[in-house]
């Protein structure tokens, strides 16, 4: 059983990303491997008697095997409101594993998922006051929890949005990073970004290029 629920974790929560640096030598700007860990809402203190696993004692049994954890916990829904996920599935006040985790060594960088509607966060990055309201509603909730960073997972510019849009997208997404990253940074905050993986160009495949990887390496921490 052990080695089952061990797989299934791995299996479904772990992932390599890689860290930058935002001002650094060119040394210190070699891509480095990092082993981290997507921890779901309903898997933190998963119910076992429905087959669902408990990550956070997985993650404390084998704590030397994490640098960080990113809490699939929230959900934008607005320029001014992040839904909540992990309210909703565990009567665990949220502060104790946040605090436990950092207790062993392990960063706690919560992922936001996009869950707007068809062209909506677009819309939010373009427009200059409701950017701004977007940064200090993601800057606000870093700090209200002291989290150590935040991962964006925005993937609805991607599988929702429709391709005609994408040259608008990229603009408004490079410079929402550089203004998140310069307030979350003077905080000593995080940022990362989990985006579908680019294609080269000249395969002649689709390849997600507004998420601007060039553009933004020099602002985020870690990329997934």
């Amino acid at each position: 059983m052990k080695k089952r629920v061990a797989g299934l974790l791995i299996f479904g929560l772990l992932a390599l990303n890689f860290a930058t640096t935002p001002i650094a030598s060119a040394e210190d700007r070699q891509l480095r491997k990092i082993f981290s860990g997507w921890m779901t809402d309903y898997s933190t203190y998963g119910d076992t008697t429905k087959g669902q696993i408990q990550a956070m004692d997985y993650v404390v049994a084998h704590s030397e095997m994490f640098g960080q954890i990113l809490p699939f916990w929230y959900t934008l829904t607005s320029a001014t409101t992040i839904k909540d996920k992990y309210v909703t599935q565990n009567s665990i006040d949220k502060a104790i594993p946040i605090a436990t985790l950092q207790s062993l060594g392990i960063k706690v960088i919560p992922t936001i998922t996009d869950g707007t509607a068809e062209g909506a966060l677009s819309k939010i990055m373009g427009n200059d006051a409701s950017r701004a309201n977007l940064i200090k509603t993601i800057t606000d909730l870093v700090a209200a929890n002291n989290y150590d960073g935040i991962d964006l997972d925005f993937e609805g510019f991607a599988f929702v949005d429709k391709i005609a849009t994408w040259p608008t997208i990229q603009p408004r997404w490079v410079k929402f990073i550089i203004e998140l990253s310069t307030a979350l940074h003077a905080q000593n905050k995080l940022l990362s970004v989990t985006t579908p993986y680019l294609l080269d160009p000249v395969s002649g495949k689709k390849g997600y290029y507004f998420y601007a990887w060039p553009e933004i390496s020099n602002y985020i921490d870690r990329l997934n």
